[in-house]
């Protein structure tokens, strides 16, 4: 299947999505487009804090999934540390774990409708109107 977008000509690939009805149905992307990327380009935001695992928490009962401990950088120190479960992907799709000392990197992201603007002197933010 080809396709002509003013200057872009390309092949596009077809992926099948599957909808709740259960019946795959085809879906066209066209990579050269410059609409392609449009998804990947509206990001939420967000903000990048390092941290460094501290120590790998084994599980109490053979069901319960291992720890890792995350201490992040900048934070409050009653609230430096973060424990997840030690499951990561790798980009082959492989399931991995971190390892003690590794350095990350803690991602926080907020739906555009969760987030205010930040006044010049502002440095708490403004108050959520609770007591």
């Amino acid at each position: 299947l080809k396709s002509s977008l003013g200057l872009y000509s390309c092949t596009a690939p077809m992926t099948h999505l599957r909808l709740a009805g259960g019946r795959p149905q085809p879906e066209y992307r066209f990579p050269c487009s410059p609409l392609y990327n449009l998804r990947e380009m509206t990001t939420k935001p967000s903000v990048t804090i390092p941290g460094t695992v501290e120590k790998i928490i084994p599980p109490l009962h053979p069901s319960m999934p291992e720890k890792a401990q995350i201490a992040v950088e900048g934070a409050d120190h009653l609230y430096k540390e973060i424990r997840i479960e030690n499951s990561l992907t790798d980009e082959k799709g492989r399931q991995v774990k971190l390892k003690v000392g590794a350095e990350v990197d803690v991602k926080v992201e907020a739906a555009a409708e969760g987030t205010v603007p930040k006044l010049p002197n502002d440095s708490q933010g403004p108050s959520t109107g609770k007591a």
